[in-house]
């Protein structure tokens, strides 16, 4: 068996196939792998917003799953700012819609 079931993670994956010279494989995996992640901690945060979580339980739990994930903060910055913007329901008028962001944003 190529990949028994205690070696079925990343690492091991990554490892057998840079050593085989495919570090694109590796990489692409790796990459998927962030991907998921990111849309799993998108998802979790978009729920706690709508629960209205407080603050401070959301960013320890943002930083926990970036230190053990090792999400780069620019990512997760994006994400953030994504799922803030769609807990809120927008004014359809434009000259209303920044004073609206900044009330939220306080």
């Amino acid at each position: 068996e190529l990949f028994p079931a205690n070696r079925q993670n990343v690492d091991h994956f990554a490892k057998y196939f840079t050593e085989a010279g495919l570090k694109e494989l590796s990489d692409f995996l790796r990459v998927q792998q962030s991907l998921g992640t990111r849309k799993e901690l998108q998802k979790e945060l978009q729920e706690r917003l709508s629960q209205e979580c407080p603050i401070k339980e959301m960013v320890l739990y943002v930083k926990e799953e970036m230190k053990r994930n090792e999400l780069p903060e620019p990512a997760v910055i994006g994400l953030l700012w994504t799922c803030v913007m769609n807990a809120v329901e927008w004014n359809k008028k434009e000259e209303l819609v920044a004073e609206q962001a900044l009330k939220h944003l306080k």
